[in-house]
C-alpha cells in the first residue's frame, strides 16, 4: 500500500506541464494549439527558440531524475525503481492538468532511466546524440533511445522481471509517436535546426 502511495506520487510528479506553463507563461497562449500541438521540449524549441527548448527538456527530464532517486532512497529494490519510472513516464503522457493529454514522455523518460541505470544510459545515448545531430530529425532519435535502452538494460542488468516497465515506457513512446512514424516513412517528419 505504501508503494502505491509512492507511484501516486510519481505520477503526480511526471504530470506537472512545464511545457505549457512556459508557453503559457510567456506566450499567453495554449501550445497543444500552436507548432506540433505537443507539449514538449522540441515543439517549444521550434516555437520559442533554443533557451526555452533546453529549459523544458531539462525541466521535464529533471521530473524523472528526481522521482527515481527518491525511489532508490525509499528502497532498495531495482523492480520498484523501474516501476517508478513507469509512473513518471506515465504522468508526463497522462498529464490530469490536461486533460490526461500530455507530452510523449521522451525528456522525463531520459532522466528516469539514466537515473535508472546510468551505465544503460551512457551507452545507449551516444548513438542516439549521433542520429539527432547527423537527421535533425527529434522523434527518430527519441525512438531510437526508447528501442536501445530496454535491449541494453536486459544485456547489462540481467534481469527480465526489471525489464517489463521498462518494455512498457517504450511501447507508450512508440504510441505517442505513431503520427511521427508515418511522417517518418513519407519523409515528411520536420527536422530541427541545432
Amino acid at each position: 500500500m505504501v508503494r502505491f502511495i509512492y507511484f501516486i506520487l510519481f505520477f503526480l510528479i511526471g504530470s506537472i506541464p512545464f511545457g505549457w506553463i512556459i508557453y503559457k507563461l510567456t506566450e499567453k497562449k495554449d501550445i497543444r494549439k500552436e507548432g506540433s500541438g505537443n507539449i514538449g521540449a522540441a515543439n517549444v524549441y521550434r516555437l520559442k527558440g533554443k533557451f526555452y527548448g533546453v529549459l523544458v527538456l531539462l525541466l521535464d527530464a529533471s521530473k524523472g531524475v528526481i522521482s527515481l532517486i527518491l525511489s532508490k532512497y525509499l528502497f532498495r529494490d531495482q523492480l520498484f525503481w523501474a516501476l517508478s519510472a513507469f509512473f513518471v513516464v506515465s504522468g508526463h503522457i497522462f498529464s490530469p492538468f490536461l486533460s490526461f493529454k500530455g507530452g510523449k514522455g521522451v525528456a522525463t523518460s531520459m532522466g528516469a532511466l539514466a537515473i535508472l541505470s546510468f551505465k544503460t544510459f551512457i551507452i545507449a545515448i551516444f548513438p542516439v546524440l549521433a542520429i539527432l545531430f547527423s537527421t535533425r530529425i527529434v522523434s527518430i532519435s527519441s525512438l531510437t533511445f526508447s528501442i536501445l535502452y530496454p535491449i541494453l538494460f536486459i544485456l547489462l542488468e540481467k534481469s527480465l522481471t526489471n525489464s517489463i516497465p521498462i518494455f512498457l515506457i517504450s511501447l507508450l513512446i512508440f504510441a505517442r509517436h505513431k503520427e511521427n512514424i508515418v511522417r517518418i516513412i513519407e519523409k515528411r517528419e520536420r527536422r530541427i535546426e541545432i
